[in-house]
């Protein structure tokens, strides 16, 4: 496969798991991390299909769980 802008390609990818690593590092605790990682007003959403749970929330009380 070939990018007729494999520089800005690379680029892209490498912030995609930058965003990814912080995510990893602020789950474990790091709050700053977080908050770097996601939009101030970004929801979460999950679901646990055999318990019949489904979630829909702000980011931000995950924060508030993880500190």
């Amino acid at each position: 496969m070939s990018y007729p802008d494999m520089p800005g390609y690379l680029a892209d990818l490498e912030e995609v798991r930058r965003i990814v690593q912080l995510y990893i590092e602020g789950s474990n605790g790091d709050v700053e991390k977080l908050k770097e990682a996601f939009h101030p007003t970004a929801y979460m959403h999950g679901q646990i299909e055999h318990l019949g749970f489904k979630s829909y929330y702000p980011f931000s009380n995950f924060i508030e769980m993880v500190a």
